[in-house]
């Protein structure tokens, strides 16, 4: 299933892709970026994301670990494998509270949101994520200087 939101709009901030199995989390994550003005598609069937990906540009990726088809370390894999310029900024959803800073390195993430989370701070993770993406660590940001 693929839900898309904020189609509509003129100029959305970045397209964000969820992907979790959970259809009512993925509808309400899909609502809250797009009022927020992002461009969001939501799939609860990573095989269903995976193909989107051959279309579609998206500048961050929200992943739920625990998924029946393809578990979210395998999807995660697979986005690795995209060419640089497709790949977007990833951060994994999970209830799991044994998920750590480890996960990070291992799965190379930007961050992990431990659900439940406030739609403040899922807002806040992705533009820290956008922002990292503009202005990687070690690049020089001249008009800061």
């Amino acid at each position: 299933m693929r839900r898309q939101a904020a189609e509509g709009r003129k100029e959305a901030i970045a397209r964000i892709m969820v992907v979790d199995d959970e259809k009512e989390l993925t509808d309400l994550l899909v609502d809250v970026l797009a009022n927020a003005g992002y461009a969001a598609d939501g799939f609860t069937n990573p095989t269903e994301a995976i193909k989107a990906l051959r279309h579609e540009h998206y500048s961050v990726a929200l992943i739920d670990l625990q998924m029946p088809e393809m578990n979210g370390e395998d999807f995660i894999r697979r986005l690795d494998h995209l060419p640089l310029e497709k790949k977007p900024s990833k951060i994994i959803l999970t209830g799991r509270l044994d998920s750590s800073q480890e996960d990070h390195g291992r799965l190379n993430v930007f961050a992990t949101l431990h659900k439940p989370f406030s739609n403040q701070r899922l807002l806040d993770v992705v533009k820290e994520a956008l922002a990292e993406k503009v202005n990687p660590p070690g690049k020089v940001d001249v008009l800061h200087r």
